[in-house]
């Protein structure tokens, strides 16, 4: 398992929208990624936006990381105008309680 953390500076008043860029553009392109496990956005401070995204391997760790390279690009250059710190690798332990896990309610 392999995790990306991508750590970005953004203006205090901007934090909703980049929150709301994560989760409405960038989110369901890294879903598509062969291996995705998880991905959590954290508001980790005034100026400070932080997501971490879950892959079963390196090579779906790489594609995200290129993924939302492109997209901040070509997309939010202005609401996220400078690169990230990005932090990553693979994971050599990790432990989730089995009721953390909540399942997705089917439709009937």
């Amino acid at each position: 398992m392999y995790i990306v953390i991508r750590r970005y500076r953004v203006d205090p008043d901007d934090v909703d929208e980049a929150f709301e860029f994560s989760k409405n553009r960038v989110l369901p392109e890294l879903i598509k990624i062969p291996g995705f496990r998880g991905y959590y956005n954290v508001h980790s401070g005034q100026d400070t936006v932080v997501s971490i995204s879950i892959f079963s391997d390196k090579h779906g760790a790489d594609e995200s990381t290129r993924i939302a390279r492109e997209m901040v690009r070509e997309s939010a250059r202005d609401l996220l105008p400078l690169p990230p710190e990005v932090i990553e690798g693979e994971v050599v332990t990790s432990e989730v309680l089995e009721s953390f896990i909540t399942p997705k309610p089917t439709v009937a």
